[in-house]
């Protein structure tokens, strides 16, 4: 987040934002999760993608024949679409996946 803050250029999806929200409400009271979650959907430098119903089915398959779970599968998919080789993660599902270097700082 630091680094987001300090304009570091980002994207997610619109599934992991989804996640994010789950996390947030489930630790924290509602009104203060909705407030984290419109700070963060007005970072100007982060880019929130939205993968169609076709690259999910893709990424289901994906994750049968990379043995992680789905949303996983589904960023790895989404990174090879925009040529992005970095991910910010604490997954360790992300280090078998090819190309893909996990950062977690």
């Amino acid at each position: 987040m630091k680094r987001i803050n300090e304009g570091e250029s980002v994207t997610t999806s619109l599934v992991y934002i989804s996640e994010i929200a789950n996390i947030l409400e489930a630790r924290m009271p509602l009104k203060q999760s909705l407030e984290v979650l419109t700070d963060l959907m007005t970072i100007e430098n982060l880019e929130i993608l939205q993968p169609t119903v076709e690259l999910y089915q893709s990424a289901i398959e994906e994750a049968k024949i990379t043995n992680v779970g789905v949303n996983d599968a589904l960023a790895y998919l989404l990174m090879k679409q925009k040529g992005t080789d970095e991910v910010y993660s604490f997954d360790l599902d992300f280090e078998g996946m090819k190309a893909i270097t996990r950062l977690t700082s």
